[in-house]
């Protein structure tokens, strides 16, 4: 079986924690063309040919009966771990769906999201892995005051509302090149159980928001699109400032972006924990932006581990047959 599957960028929250609702961490996300995810599982002779971060992943899979005997796992396009783009989550949900589909079992992507223990927090990378587009997602549920390990499908973040992104809409990412990122691990979960519920009035702006960056998108609003968008962002790095550098994840992820934004990239924001940075211009625009944004961070001596030119993937990830 062969995966192509999308990467993501998480946009910010709509919701941090409402104790009304009992929900927190309701997301807003986008599936991307680029960079993608190309993984193979085959069964018969050979090794698994994986990218050293990814190892550890194949090991837990096949420890928890995910991955069949006599299956190995091909990684023939990827990109990196813990840049902010999703690749954790689409690399499980490739590997576990596609081995299903040998056995004989093929298990709907929520099924594999819950098996593979994805969705803790976030369901963007879930959503954008089934069906692409803009995402927006329901939560998690809260018990006793904090998140709990899901227990059911209906326990994930599952996503309540989707639209397709226009084709002329282009967005720009940067990768800077950084030592310091906000660890992704069981020190990141103690940091998101430390539910702070908001004003009545700042849960409602953030509501709006959400909202109309879904109706901007509809109706092809650029410009309504980026300021929602960047409002959002300052919204989550206010939010979260306290376990970053303020509003990024670090000094070069702040660069960047203001980097973009000189550029003239619209809706410059973090992704996720970062440090990947983006924005969004039209088509005829997006080249010239990141060859300005580049020249600019090199003469403030800030090194770019990659930059990706990339449109909005309007579709979830492609599973099929192969040789």
């Amino acid at each position: 079986m062969l995966v192509d599957a999308p990467s993501r960028l998480h946009l910010g929250f709509y919701n941090f924690y409402d104790p009304v609702l009992g929900v927190a961490y309701g997301g807003v996300g986008v599936a991307l063309e680029k960079p993608s995810m190309r993984i193979r599982v085959c069964r018969g002779a050979g090794g698994d040919s994986v990218p050293p971060g990814f190892s550890r992943d194949v090991a837990l899979l096949r420890s928890m009966g995910l991955l069949g005997d006599g299956e190995r796992v091909v990684v023939e396009e990827a990109y990196a771990r813990h840049i902010g783009l999703g690749s954790t989550t689409q690399f499980r949900l490739s590997v576990v769906i596609a081995s299903s589909v040998l056995r004989g079992r093929a298990l709907s992507v929520y099924e594999a999201a819950l098996l593979a223990r994805r969705g803790l927090v976030s369901g963007i990378g879930i959503g954008v892995f089934h069906q692409g587009g803009l995402v927006v997602d329901s939560g998690r549920p809260v018990r006793d005051g904090a998140l709990q390990e899901p227990l059911g499908i209906g326990d994930l973040p599952l996503p309540i509302a989707r639209v397709s992104v226009p084709r002329n809409w282009v967005f720009v990412l940067i990768v800077p090149h950084t030592t310091r990122r906000v660890p992704e691990d069981e020190r990141e979960r103690r940091r998101l159980a430390q539910l702070r519920p908001q004003s009545e009035e700042e849960a409602q702006r953030l509501r709006e928001l959400m909202v109309r960056l879904l109706l901007a998108a509809r109706y092809q609003r650029l410009d309504v699109f980026a300021e929602a968008l960047e409002e959002l962002d300052r919204a989550a790095g206010s939010y979260f400032a306290k376990h970053q550098e303020g509003r990024y994840c670090c000094v070069e992820s702040r660069e960047a972006a203001a980097a973009l934004a000189r550029a003239g990239a619209l809706g410059v924001g973090q992704s996720s924990w970062g440090p990947t940075v983006y924005g969004v211009v039209e088509e005829d625009e997006a080249e010239h932006v990141a060859e300005r944004a580049e020249e600019l961070l090199r003469d403030r001596g800030v090194s770019i581990d990659s930059i990706y030119v990339t449109r909005a993937r309007n579709r979830g990830a492609v599973i099929r047959i192969c040789a």
